[in-house]
């Protein structure tokens, strides 16, 4: 995809979008890592969310201190429209997320933008570190290193990188006709595979190069019921997606393993942890793709689905 503008010496070469939101005992570790990237000439923007907190108060403080740093403050309209508010407000031909709890490491924008340069791509894809109260969490990359075709690409997103804004850099033409939907959480799973649909040309490293803290109150760890009601319609949404473009068994298989992970989770909507049982129980064994950890939750609620449930919670909330 060629770049949808012409450069110049001022013209960043990466815009880093930080949507901000009562995240007062975070920020600061999250702008640090963010000014002291190894490619110096990026532009960080900082989106206060109406944050009731010291947040923007910070934000400022920042800005005033560092010319790369621009803030726009906004009435809270959730993180959909925070990332909007920053794609629409970016200079640079590439973008990067970062949520503002967590932080990034210093070649967190050098070798994505590097790799996309010399492979002129679209998209590029990369690992990340997850931590849980400091601790950080096992996790296995079996993905090569290189180009990837659309069917890499998306058992990446639904299996290695995840769907998440954050570990990727993307070309600004992307987002030309693609913003984030408005009002939802878990709006990165419906805008990622349009993204990645959309890309010519996605590469993948393995470099690790972002620090994902979970924290209790955080979206991903609060499941309230509007939270469980949209994230079970953006899964919806995107296996309806999948099967338009002629990826049925990637559908398939994504809708199998959120179905589990769901049943286990929601304690807010019923109705649809129902249909999530009714549709595991229609399988007639256990999905092949599924991983070690899944096999065990799988036969566990085949055992007894009130049981996996119980033991699912349990195990999330001990685990450290």
């Amino acid at each position: 995809m060629p770049d949808g503008r012409k450069q110049d010496s001022k013209t960043p070469a990466v815009s880093v979008i930080v949507p901000v939101y009562n995240v007062e005992p975070y920020l600061r570790r999250c702008i640090d890592s963010l000014i002291n990237q190894t490619l110096q000439n990026i532009e960080i923007i900082l989106v206060d969310d109406g944050s009731t907190d010291g947040c923007g108060h910070i934000c400022n403080e920042y800005a005033t201190k560092d010319s790369r740093i621009h803030v726009t403050h906004q009435k809270n309209a959730g993180l959909s429209e925070a990332r909007n508010a920053g794609i629409d407000r970016a200079k640079a031909n590439y973008l990067m997320f970062v949520d503002s709890d967590d932080w990034v490491e210093p070649d967190f924008c050098k070798i994505p933008l590097t790799i996309a340069k010399e492979q002129h791509a679209d998209l590029v894809m990369f690992q990340f570190r997850d931590l849980n109260n400091g601790i950080e969490r096992n996790r296995h990359d079996a993905f090569s290193e290189g180009i990837k075709t659309e069917v890499e690409a998306l058992s990446l997103i639904f299996g290695g990188v995840g769907l998440a804004a954050w570990s990727k850099l993307y070309h600004r033409d992307l987002f030309r006709k693609n913003r984030y939907p408005k009002g939802m959480v878990y709006e990165d799973v419906v805008l990622t595979p349009i993204l990645v649909h959309g890309s010519k040309k996605t590469v993948y490293t393995s470099a690790t190069l972002y620090n994902r803290e979970r924290r209790l109150g955080s979206i991903t760890t609060t499941l309230s019921e509007k939270n469980a009601r949209d994230c079970f319609h953006a899964h919806i949404m995107t296996v309806q997606r999948l099967k338009e473009w002629g990826f049925a068994s990637i559908a398939e298989q994504h809708y199998q393993s959120f179905a589990l992970g769901f049943v286990g989770r929601d304690r807010h909507c019923p109705e649809l942890t129902s249909k999530c049982i009714q549709y595991l129980r229609s399988l007639k064994r256990c999905p092949s793709h599924f991983s070690f950890k899944q096999r065990i939750k799988f036969h566990l609620f085949v055992i007894s689905p009130t049981l996996y449930r119980f033991v699912y919670r349990a195990y999330h909330l001990f685990r450290p």
